[in-house]
């Protein structure tokens, strides 16, 4: 063997590898969810693996210059997210195989079917999900398939849009630290462009108080992307740059530009699931209706000041 090459058990290792990988993920893959970031165990401190090859393999499916929307569900373990997210399969699935393939488009085929009667059941071929009290998804995973469709626009024109699922570990059971939580909220956060935040039968307070949190560590990992790309900046800056030529000529120090730090959500929606103030003959804009204003109490300023402090932060 020579120096400085690789030893012939690596490269089959790494050929072997990249086999499964376009296995699991190539383009004449089955649709599958796909693991992007595993977590370790306590003996590691919980340490997080990010699989960018695997990301970047989904990512790589969509064309160059579409918009990308990446949804996620995310919330307490054993209540129903990747279940969820399979019922969302059923309906992408439905509108990438119609001929229009526009979201807020038709709901029914040639039959007159609506788009969950397409498909009787997607079993085990979503999201994986199962009954019990135990957790079952751990990480984070990605469908390996964008989906892809024509989003309407308001003024009557269409775009194209590529559409991509997030299923996330479950949060608060016995083995997983409020740390471990924020962190795999946040993540998500950063990844997702609309969130959704699934909670069971009422949105408490405690629900609140834990997005307050969880939406700070995503605030403050954007806040530390901010500062590396204005050093970054700073770094390629001439040592006059600071300086700004008045009429006359004169050297006059410029202030220094107001720092935008976006927001950690791109979009956030509470999901309540298995309301129970809704009333058999409730039209559904009557249902919408109530859940706005339901929302609208939940989130109203409140006289304490904890209690105030947690919905600034979520609404700042």
């Amino acid at each position: 063997e020579e120096k400085g090459k690789p030893s012939s058990a690596v490269k089959n290792e790494n050929t072997e590898e990249d086999e499964i990988l376009e296995e699991e993920i190539g383009p004449d893959s089955v649709a599958q969810p796909v693991q992007i970031c595993s977590v370790g165990t306590i003996e590691d401190k919980y340490a997080f693996t990010f699989h960018d090859e695997r990301l970047n393999m989904i990512m790589q499916k969509i064309p160059p210059g579409w918009k990308v929307s990446v949804v996620s569900v995310v919330g307490a373990f054993r209540t129903g997210k990747s279940f969820l997210l399979s019922w969302f399969l059923r309906y992408l699935n439905y509108h990438s195989s119609s001929a229009s393939s526009k979201i807020q488009g038709d709901q029914k085929d040639d039959d007159g079917k609506m788009w969950y009667d397409q498909f009787d059941s997607l079993g085990q071929d979503g999201f994986h999900w199962r009954g019990g009290f135990k957790r079952d998804t751990t990480g984070l995973w990605m469908w390996s398939h964008p989906y892809f469709l024509k989003r309407n626009l308001p003024d009557g024109s269409t775009e194209d849009i590529a559409v991509v699922l997030l299923d996330t570990q479950g949060m608060f059971d016995h083995d997983t630290t409020m740390k471990l939580a924020a962190s795999i909220f946040g993540l998500s956060t950063l990844l997702s462009s609309y969130q959704i935040y699934n909670v069971d039968k009422k949105i408490q307070e405690d629900n609140l108080q834990q997005l307050a949190l969880f939406s700070e560590y995503g605030r403050r990992a954007l806040q530390v992307k901010n500062d590396a790309h204005e050093n970054d900046n700073q770094v390629e800056k001439e040592p006059s740059s600071n300086q700004a030529a008045d009429k006359e000529g004169n050297g006059v120090e410029k202030l220094p530009e107001e720092t935008h730090i976006p927001k950690p959500f791109q979009k956030i929606e509470f999901l309540v699931r298995d309301w129970q103030n809704f009333e058999d003959e409730d039209e559904i804009d009557q249902c919408e209706k109530e859940m706005e204003k339901y929302l609208e109490e939940v989130l109203a300023e409140k006289s304490a000041s904890d209690l105030k402090d947690t919905r600034d932060q979520i609404t700042s």
